[in-house]
């Protein structure tokens, strides 16, 4: 996986009355990446059907997916 995010919002929610920051304070990150799966099985199996018999029968595949990733994670700081 391969990504990054930004901290777009890093603000204090809160003042005294010395116009000073306190919490709560906002955090809000977007972020962009991708996710690379990489998958593969094999089956080995023997079939016998009556007269016919099929041995050493062998499945076997595989594939690469990419999947984008997007989104948004918000928090709060309470303390």
């Amino acid at each position: 996986m391969v990504g990054g995010y930004y901290r777009a919002v890093d603000q204090f929610l809160g003042t005294t009355e010395t116009n000073a920051s306190t919490y709560p304070r906002l955090l809000v990150d977007p972020y962009l990446g991708l996710r690379l799966v990489a998958l593969s099985g094999s089956l080995d199996f023997d079939v016998t059907l009556g007269p016919v018999v099929l041995e050493d029968l062998n499945l076997s595949d595989s594939g690469v997916l990419v999947k984008p990733l997007l989104g948004t994670r918000v928090g709060v700081e309470v303390v």
